[in-house]
Parts: structure tokens; sequence; C-alpha cells
């Protein structure tokens, strides 16, 4: 027979096999992006090389146009360098009233949606990056492999933006082009009550939302707002503030 020991053991075990099957399933679950759909429809306008107004034609949804960027990914801007060619190889790669599909992300803090366009089966924003239309963004997409690997290819033969020895990514631009257009007036404008010491200056925060941006995101210094403290307002979605 075997021991009240021997017992109490082979409990406490299958207990613990328990305890660890569940832990497991429990990963697995929510491990799984919280939020995913994939919308049928047609691209209806290109903006840029990453902005583009998708029509929904299928489902619930039908008959709404988003506008939507490719998540992901970063194209110049219209006004710099490559930013007009980014335009025109995004339309290439999906045009207007062509069959597409929208594998939606997550939306900005502009209210746009955030996705993977597919025409044809094909994945248009790893093209645009293999192709040398648009950065990989990492910041928003650091474990897209992908992504990673279309542009170490597109930056070694040189393709599309990459043809230029120094191209400037479209963060960095935006943030230059925000300091040249902003008003002096507006930088000197922050009541004395909301001025802090310039330790405590680290975040960005827009006034419209009360949404606060650390440094690396994309809308640091480039909305209309003014700088914060790391506890002020409400942290974004994009960067966590």
């Amino acid at each position: 027979m075997k021991s009240v020991t021997q017992t109490n053991q082979m409990m406490q075990t299958r207990v613990n096999v328990f305890r660890l099957a569940v832990s497991l399933f429990l990963a697995a679950v929510l491990s799984q992006p919280a939020f995913s759909e994939t919308l049928r429809g047609r691209v209806f306008r290109v903006a840029d090389g990453d902005s583009i107004s998708f029509a929904v034609t299928d489902g619930e949804r039908a008959g709404v146009i988003l506008a939507a960027r490719l998540w992901g990914i970063d194209a110049p801007e219209m006004g710099q360098a490559f930013g007009a060619e980014a335009a025109r190889m995004l339309s290439l790669f999906a045009p207007t009233n062509v069959v597409a599909e929208l594998e939606v992300k997550t939306t900005d803090d502009y209210g746009r949606t955030l996705g993977v366009l597919s025409v044809g089966g094909l994945n248009v924003n790893a093209r645009m990056v293999a192709a040398g239309g648009a950065w990989h963004y990492v910041h928003y997409a650091p474990d897209e492999c992908a992504l990673a690997s279309a542009q170490k290819t597109a930056k070694a033969h040189r393709l599309g933006l990459w043809a230029d020895a120094n191209p400037v990514p479209p963060w960095d631009y935006r943030i230059s082009r925000k300091k040249k257009t902003q008003p002096p007036a507006l930088q000197t404008a922050i009541p004395p009550q909301e001025q802090a010491p310039a330790a405590q200056k680290t975040h960005w925060l827009t006034s419209s939302s009360g949404t606060r941006h650390n440094r690396s995101c994309k809308l640091y210094q480039n909305t209309n707002g003014r700088p914060c403290g790391q506890k002020d307002g409400r942290a974004c979605k994009i960067c966590g503030g």
C-alpha cells in the first residue's frame, strides 16, 4: 500500500500539472490580438505613400469609406524627397477600384484605421518597403521581420528612396517642418502656471485631445500643444506616453 505521504505527493503533483496547464492556456489566449478584422473593399484614393481612402464593399460596414494608413511603414511626406514618387508607387501596387483587403490592426490618434493592405494576395505594405517606397516603421512594428528584411534588401540595392546616400526619415522631417512653421508666439505662449522645470518637460501634450506623447512618438511636437511632464494628460495609445 502507498503511504499517506506518497499519496499526498501524487495529489500535489497533479495539482501542479493542472496549474501549469491553466497558465499555458491563459498565456496563449492573452497573447492573441485583442482586435482583429479584415475588410474587403477597394482603394478609393491614394493620398501619399502610406495613406489611402478605403471603400468597404462587403459585410456590415459596406458603404463606409475609411481614412486608412498602412501599418508598420512610413513613406516620405509629399513635401520631401521621393514623396511624390512613393505616392505613385503605391498607386501602382494598389490601383483604385481594384478589389483589395485591409487587415485592421488598430486606429491612431487621428482616428485613422491602421492596417495591412493586400491586393491580389500580395502584401502592399511589404512591397512598398521592398521597392524602396517607404521605411520599416520599427518603433510601431518592431517584430515585423518581413519588413526589416525588405528594407535591408532595398537599402543594399539602393532602390527608391535609398538612391539618396542619406535619406531623411519622414518622422524627422515632420518634426523639423513643425519647428520651422511654428510661430514664435506659440513657442512662448505657455502660461506661467503651466511652465514646468526643464527636467520635467520630457513629453508633449496635444491640446485638442489631452494626449501625452514621448520623444519616440511621431506626434511628439507634431501637433498643437505644449511640453509637459510624464504624468500630464492621458497616455498615447501608440507610444504609451
